[in-house]
């Protein structure tokens, strides 16, 4: 898990800053309220990711000289 203020990987608190909850590392901790320690998440050997499957994107070209006509019909 990153810092939420700066993005260094570590040990992170979960804080209170200006009224919002953020889990952030020892040196940004410290512009805010400390409420809890925040404990690195274990993985077992059989979970595994889920992986989503990729969304193609699709791109159909209804004219082929479409500002060519354009400014024909200007």
């Amino acid at each position: 898990m990153k810092c939420d203020m700066c993005g260094s990987p570590g040990k992170l608190y979960k804080t209170i800053v200006e009224s919002a909850e953020l889990s952030l590392c020892q040196e940004c901790s410290k512009f805010g309220k400390v409420v809890s320690i925040i404990q690195p998440e274990t993985q077992t050997k059989d979970s595994k990711p889920i992986i989503s499957p990729q969304k193609e994107e699709k791109i159909e070209i209804l004219v082929e000289d479409l500002p060519q006509k354009i400014r024909e019909k200007r």
